[in-house]
């Protein structure tokens, strides 16, 4: 907690979303793809995660961008 000012959950959390964010914007990738990629359980999941942490969609977030 003192090396990276939070817990362990919120620290791997943060990296998840991080991750997240550079496959919605680096790539073509599906979110079902991404999910396999980053060990979520299915792409269900990824999307649940990714709303309760941005409050927007993956297909959202993509959408906005361009």
């Amino acid at each position: 907690k003192k090396t990276y000012g939070c817990g362990v959950k919120e620290y791997i959390n943060s990296r998840k979303l991080a991750d997240i964010h550079f496959y919605l914007i680096e790539t073509d990738l599906s979110v079902g793809e991404i999910a396999k990629r980053l060990k979520f359980y299915d792409s269900a999941h990824l999307i649940t995660f990714f709303k309760q942490h941005t409050g927007t969609t993956p297909a959202a977030f993509r959408k906005n961008l361009g």
